[in-house]
């Protein structure tokens, strides 16, 4: 059974072991496609950071994809044919550049990169978290790599 609403509170993201030093530093929480054995969709209205091990709770959305990722996540030049992506900044400072200029964002900021927009997040170690709502998402084959 799944759920109507999921609510992330901001303590529980910081608690999770994705997220944490050393780690990948990203987490999916809405999906287009779930991924067997790491995600399961979300039975309960509260998402918790899973254990290591534990499979994540999502929810799956036919072409919407939220994340949320920090100065540790890998990041690369690229653009989408289809999707927009809403960045929104959580903490810290987020440096991106998207087609050549360069912005830096600060908690509470957004940055909406369209279609056919190179952008890529710059990462110094200064520590940030972000959310980002990828909509009308094609996943990895409407990522194109520069």
């Amino acid at each position: 059974m799944c759920n109507k609403c999921l609510k992330v509170a901001v303590n529980e993201l910081k608690s999770d072991p994705a997220l944490a030093s050393g780690e990948r530093g990203a987490r999916k929480i809405i999906v287009t496609k779930i991924y067997k054995d790491k995600e399961k969709e979300s039975d309960t209205q509260i998402w918790t950071a899973p254990l290591p091990g534990q499979e994540c709770q999502v929810l799956r959305m036919s072409n919407t994809e939220m994340a949320f990722f920090n100065q540790q996540a890998e990041q690369d030049r690229h653009y989408h044919k289809e999707s927009t992506e809403i960045y929104m900044v959580i903490e810290g400072t987020l440096i991106i550049e998207v087609e050549g200029k360069t912005y830096d964002l600060k908690q509470g900021d957004t940055m909406i990169v369209h279609p056919f927009s190179i952008h890529e997040v710059k990462t110094k170690n200064d520590p940030f978290l972000c959310r980002v709502i990828t909509l009308n998402c094609r996943g990895e084959e409407d990522k194109f790599k520069v």
